[in-house]
């Protein structure tokens, strides 16, 4: 048979501290409710004077 010992206040007190440590690193870390991936954001529309600056730089690239 086997007796568990007496809860020590302090040994609760602690556990008490690191769960609540864990909880706040565990929201600090989460990403927030309105983030979204960057591939799944809209487009930011360019101008017909970006385009064509794009086009050319790709081109002389290519």
């Amino acid at each position: 048979m086997t007796t568990t010992p007496p809860a020590d206040p302090r040994i609760e007190a602690v556990a008490a501290r690191l769960k609540e440590a864990a909880q706040k690193r565990a929201e600090a870390y989460a990403p927030p409710t309105d983030w979204q991936p960057i591939w799944k954001r809209p487009r930011t529309p360019k101008s017909d004077a970006d385009k064509k600056k794009e086009l050319r730089k790709q081109r002389r690239r290519l």
